[in-house]
């Protein structure tokens, strides 16, 4: 075998279509692409709640509460759309499942009206500080 055929094989095990999902080939590369996405998502939501903290005690902000509230909110956001664009890289539709997510939404929100309002009203809060 020839040192120089590697890269060309290697490009072709890469490149090899597993299957297909909703129109998308799934290949090792595909999930190596994703699992990249995933990585750096994580990687991403770290450094974003590190940065928030920094921010925090710069300006000399004390409510840890607050601080770690608007922390784990940001971590959801961005591991929700960082596996949001890793699913729709592996070939998920995601259209479908965010409109049954939404219609779960406003029925939750609708049967448990105070549960969500006290909730709510907890996050804000965290947020604004305690009340005087």
């Amino acid at each position: 075998m020839d040192l120089s055929d590697i890269p060309r094989r290697a490009g072709t095990i890469m490149n090899y279509e597993l299957f297909d999902l909703g129109g998308t080939r799934v290949t090792p590369m595909t999930f190596v692409t994703v699992l990249l996405i995933i990585v750096a998502t994580i990687v991403i939501s770290h450094l974003l709640q590190r940065g928030i903290v920094r921010l925090a005690r710069h300006r000399q902000i004390e409510d840890e509460g607050s601080i770690g509230a608007v922390s784990r909110l940001v971590h959801y956001v961005v591991l929700l759309i960082g596996f949001g664009i890793a699913f729709q890289t592996a070939g998920f539709n995601l259209t479908a499942l965010f409109a049954a997510g939404a219609v779960f939404a406003m029925g939750l929100g609708f049967a448990m009206k105070n549960i969500v309002e006290n909730f709510v009203a907890g996050v804000i809060l965290l947020v604004e500080g305690s009340i005087k």
